[in-house]
């Protein structure tokens, strides 16, 4: 097996057969050969086992036998021309005595079809000795060759090729420096992911997003939602030049679906309002709603008459399912909750991760714990971010055009989650600055319809 510029792995593979012991038939000696632990049905143990087929009986057919044949003791009996391991065959590990010249030969064979990966097949009676040397030859090169005759030979010593495969194609840690950022909550979502995506792009990052607008990879739109689909954001992580995603997860989303991810490195949860759960949607006089009158019907399951669906009629149900964004974060990642919703002190007994609290005032951070935990607030016009003992001012608000261009969209609250998350992300602050003064806030339905169909 050829891994990349060398050879991982050789492997002898015998075809099923049996060896006489002097008393049982052929039948007895399979059922002998079957009750080993490693052989299974199909491919689910190391091994399978052997099956007196219609094959199998025309190969001893051609020798002049049947299955009451009974072999002499030491004679080997081949079951089958083949040698598959999934027939019941066997293999013999001879990575180590492999010529250097045999070796040289099965890249070669590899490259000439353009493949870093593939199973070489060599016809030759001793695999020690240059082909050249014995008539042996190259008959078949695989794309996609099994690796169980390695990782389980019936003989020799074990090869991890699966170490080697995966070690080829992520030769370092860079591959785990892969963020994710999960936006829940009752309304800001969608916003906030957009802020920090345009951030993230800024920091040099192949950002795929997902949110109520649709799919997008950088600025170009791959897929429109309509505003009841169930969002995709497998269609971002199956994507190869991605390498950071930010996920809106609608209430919907999390109960219909789950999360897309094991573990995310910043779970946000934007807030928890009782007005999500009204029949209109609207907030209370007076106050932004983000937008949030077409959404909270469709991310709370509201019916048409005001009635709920999936169970869900108070705000504690809301911050039971919506913490699962913040639970699940990896231990050195970042929970980011709003300090000014009467939950956040429920979701915080929930997590096991560390926190960015954010709110309008360093007061409302700070009543969930003193120095605590990091936290992003508004003080002498600016936007503040405190950990420990230092303070970092990041940029005053009214400096922000997306704020002065749709403030019933992006309020300071989405400002303060995008913030949080992004120093949580280690986000250089001036970096931070930059992209919210660059950030216009443009991304509006109209202009990402436009957008789909230029991309169409």
């Amino acid at each position: 097996m050829v891994v990349g510029d060398k050879v991982a792995a050789v492997a002898e593979r015998l075809p099923p057969m049996v060896v006489g012991d002097g008393s049982h038939n052929i039948t007895g000696l399979v059922e002998i050969v079957n009750r080993d632990e490693n052989r299974g049905d199909c491919h689910e143990k190391p091994l399978t086992k052997i099956k007196l087929d219609k094959t199998a009986l025309g190969v001893l057919a051609k020798k002049g036998i049947d299955i009451n044949y009974v072999p002499k003791k030491g004679e080997t009996v081949i079951l089958r021309e083949n040698k598959n391991l999934s027939t019941g065959g066997t293999a013999v590990d001879c990575t180590d005595i492999i010529h250097p010249d045999n070796a040289r030969l099965a890249v070669e064979a590899a490259k000439s079809i353009g493949l870093d990966i593939a199973g070489i097949d060599i016809v030759t009676y001793d695999i020690s000795k240059p082909l050249y040397s014995t008539g042996g030859a190259v008959v078949e090169v695989n794309t996609a060759p099994g690796i169980r005759m390695h990782l389980y030979p019936s003989r020799g010593k074990p090869r991890n090729v699966a170490r080697e495969i995966i070690d080829m194609l992520f030769p370092d840690n860079s591959y785990l420096n892969f963020p994710i950022v999960s936006v829940a909550g009752t309304a800001g979502r969608t916003a906030v992911v957009q802020i920090i995506s345009h951030i993230l792009s800024l920091a040099g990052r192949n950002v795929g997003a997902i949110c109520q607008d649709g799919a997008f990879i950088n600025d170009k739109c791959i897929i429109k939602y309509q505003k009841t689909e169930i969002l995709r954001p497998h269609a971002i992580l199956f994507n190869k030049a991605v390498d950071a995603a930010v996920f809106e997860m609608p209430l919907k989303n999390i109960i219909l679906e789950g999360l897309p991810y094991d573990l995310a490195d910043i779970g946000i949860i934007t807030n928890i309002r009782e007005n999500g759960l009204e029949k209109n949607g609207q907030s209370e006089p007076g106050q932004s709603n983000y937008g949030q009158t077409e959404y909270a019907k469709m991310a709370y399951g509201q019916t048409e008459y005001g009635q709920t669906e999936y169970g869900i009629d108070s705000p504690e149900d809301l911050a039971f399912i919506n913490s699962l964004v913040a639970e699940a974060v990896k231990p050195n990642g970042y929970a980011v909750l709003n300090g000014d919703d009467d939950l956040t002190g429920y979701i915080l007994n929930r997590i096991k991760t560390r926190a960015v609290i954010f709110a309008q005032n360093l007061k409302s951070c700070q009543k969930y714990g003193f120095g605590k935990f990091v936290y992003a607030f508004t003080d002498q016009g600016y936007i503040n971010i405190r950990k420990g003992n230092r303070n970092y001012k990041v940029i005053k608000p009214a400096n922000i055009p997306c704020i002065r261009n749709n403030p019933e969209k992006f309020g300071i609250d989405v400002c303060l989650a995008a913030v949080s998350a992004l120093y949580g992300l280690n986000v250089p602050i001036k970096l931070i600055a930059s992209g919210l003064a660059s950030f216009t806030g443009c991304n509006t339905a109209d202009s990402i319809s436009q957008l789909c169909r230029s991309y169409a």
